[in-house]
């Protein structure tokens, strides 16, 4: 996995935004399409893309924003849909996003043997990439996606190298922070070189992201019931372009439309029966966002006024070889009673106690404790791509159940706000000292010892290889001796006495 740096601060996201309105504006209206501008300023993860692309570092994360809203303008990026497609190459079936892979992420399929290099035109196999990339942003709210390329009997006519370096440029330039996996199947071995071409376009820290993978190993990226029948799964999907969906965006939305969700957010487990439901949950559309309200019509409540959550802006897990947790508190200071309510990104990784709960006016609080499930199956570099959301709702009273506090976030009634928490993890030495170890630190160790292990496993194997190849040679001249020795033993016999014949007459040999 590659290195991930630390999470952006909200300063660090909102100097970037100011700094992109402040040259965007500069470039004038024709340049810029308006919806691009109002994504930038209202969607906080889109900006944090951004910069999590180039290592939080601002002057390179501009100018990416600035090159990729020219770029969206001149291609007419948000107004292409699939009737401006060429249906033909649709109908192929080479290019298509389906199924999740074990991180959770859709994939975006490439059957590199339904392409013919130099047959289909190049402008419509890059406007139908662009195509997916963009519905795939609506559908998933900008998650990561995993690339697979299905290279299952393909050959040297199918290797189009000119979309590859055109699909990689697009993940490089214009699509930040967007990719999990690049998944390789079945790559035929003639075609290594040119995959050691492709890599040198991909930057150093992608490198790592892709995977080789036969119908054996597969597995380990994408599970079983999610892999094709073709890569040995149980999933018999054949493709047929289905239209897409309407759905409410966050940065299309109508000005003062606050009704569409920048991040989903799902309930978190709080039980095995209630896991099942959480998961399915998880895909549903979630309103949740911040806003002004009015309690009873007399109190004006502004964002984040009716709870103090601490922390603030970072759940910091604590991480041992056994155990990943942490805990934040939520207090009211209101002369009010007022519900809470815990979501997170993937409810199916955490334990959440309490998940929901009342407050009472004048200071009630409470400490709500956050467990990995697994935390064997959750590394620091997947921990911190979660995200955590405090809901807190106005209330008459503080004695209500669980199931009556989420019937009144369900009802949507009255003021609520939110706060939502990036997630930071540390060792259980660090978190004893006060300081947490950078993840991104832990990570790029790690990958270096990767590195060093792999690179002795590929010098290893070329020796055995290398050995293999001279034993089965000394064998095959074994053989080959042995079986000159057998059929040709006589004859040598027989021309060894004819010479001694020959270098001693009948006289000297009787001398002897």
């Amino acid at each position: 996995m590659s290195d991930i740096p630390p999470e952006p601060t909200k300063n660090e996201i909102s100097t970037l935004r100011k700094a992109a309105l402040k040259k965007l504006g500069e470039l004038g209206n024709g340049e810029i399409d308006a919806r691009d501008i109002k994504r930038l300023s209202e969607d906080d993860d889109y900006v944090r893309r951004f910069l999590m692309h180039h290592d939080n570092d601002q002057a390179l994360a501009l100018e990416m924003v600035i090159d990729t809203f020219k770029w969206r303008k001149e291609l007419s990026v948000n107004d292409l849909t699939h009737d401006q497609l060429n249906k033909k190459l649709i109908d192929i079936g080479n290019l298509f996003p389906h199924n999740r892979d074990t991180d959770g992420f859709r994939m975006l399929i490439f059957s590199v043997s339904k392409h013919t290099k130099g047959v289909h035109d190049m402008d419509d196999m890059k406007k139908l990439l662009i195509y997916w990339l963009e519905r795939l942003e609506r559908e998933e709210y900008g998650k990561w996606i995993s690339v697979v390329f299905d290279m299952r009997d393909t050959g040297m006519k199918n290797m189009d190298m000119e979309f590859i370096q055109y699909m990689i440029h697009l993940f490089k330039c214009y699509y930040p922070w967007i990719l999990n996996n690049i998944i390789v199947l079945e790559m035929p071995w003639l075609l290594n070189a040119m995959w050691t071409i492709i890599k040198g376009w991909l930057p150093p820290k992608s490198i790592a992201k892709i995977k080789f993978v036969k119908k054996n190993t597969i597995l380990e990226y994408v599970s079983k019931e999610q892999c094709l029948v073709g890569w040995g799964g149980t999933d018999d999907f054949q493709f047929c372009f289905e239209p897409e969906l309407p759905r409410p965006l966050p940065w299309a939305a109508p000005a003062g439309d606050q009704e569409a969700k920048k991040v989903t957010f799902s309930d978190s487990v709080m039980d095995g029966a209630a896991a099942g439901a959480a998961v399915a949950a998880a895909g549903a559309a979630v309103t949740a966002t911040s806003y002004n309200a009015v309690v009873g019509g007399a109190h004006p409540i502004t964002a984040r006024s009716l709870v103090t959550v601490s922390p603030a802006e970072e759940l910091v897990f604590n991480c041992t070889r056994y155990s990943c947790s942490a805990s934040l508190s939520i207090s009211n200071h209101n002369n009010f009673p007022v519900f809470f309510k815990v979501k997170t990104t993937s409810p199916e990784k955490f334990r959440v106690r309490p998940s929901v709960g009342a407050l009472a006016a004048g200071g009630g609080s409470v400490t709500v404790t956050v467990n990995a499930s697994d935390p064997t199956t959750l590394p620091p570099a997947q921990l911190v791509r979660e995200k955590f959301l405090v809901l807190a709702k106005d209330s008459s009273t503080h004695q209500a159940s669980q199931q009556e506090v989420s019937d009144a976030f369900k009802a949507g009634t009255g003021g609520m706000t939110e706060v939502r928490l990036r997630v930071g993890v540390s060792s259980s030495t660090d978190s004893q000292n006060g300081t947490a170890t950078p993840v991104a630190q832990t990570e790029a160790q790690l990958i270096k010892k990767l590195d060093e292990v792999l690179r002795g496993q590929q010098d290893l194997r070329k020796s055995v290889v290398m050995m293999q190849r001279l034993l089965l040679l000394l064998l095959v001249l074994s053989l080959l001796m042995l079986y000159f020795a057998y059929t040709h033993g006589g004859a040598l016999d027989r021309y060894a006495q004819r010479l001694t014949c020959s270098q001693f007459p009948v006289d000297d040999r009787q001398e002897l």
